[in-house]
């Protein structure tokens, strides 16, 4: 997907107080960044710059959805989830 609109995904449940680890492929990046978050956590290293794979660690807690948020000069696509 090439956007610069916030992406959301379905809402998950997971288990209280749990790691999770989320894997995003970027690909074609020159510019710009996206960021993720979930709607009910806690993450760490979350800011993605550059074009590979980058692994973001969350605690999560409950119903959440995962929230990808590109800045207005991001130019990648988001290769898988």
């Amino acid at each position: 997907v090439t956007t610069t609109t916030t992406l959301t995904s379905p809402a998950f449940t997971t288990v209280n107080n749990s790691m999770y680890e989320i894997t995003v492929t970027i690909t074609g990046r020159t510019a710009g960044s996206v960021t993720l978050s979930f709607t009910s956590g806690v993450e760490s290293n979350a800011g993605i710059t550059g074009s590979n794979q980058r692994s973001v660690k969350a605690t999560l807690s409950g119903s959440n959805n995962l929230v990808i948020t590109p800045t207005s000069d991001f130019d990648g696509a988001i290769d898988s989830v």
